[in-house]
């Protein structure tokens, strides 16, 4: 039962790290298209 716990913290961790990433890459893009603007 622990493990099941564990897979899932692993899986919420993931899932919040790729958010972060597509986070980081929107406000990169958005950076980007402001310094063309």
């Amino acid at each position: 039962m622990n493990d099941k716990i564990i897979n899932s913290e692993d899986k919420a961790d993931i899932n919040f790290q790729t958010v972060l990433g597509w986070l980081a890459a929107a406000a990169v893009s958005i950076a980007a298209l402001a310094s063309f603007a």
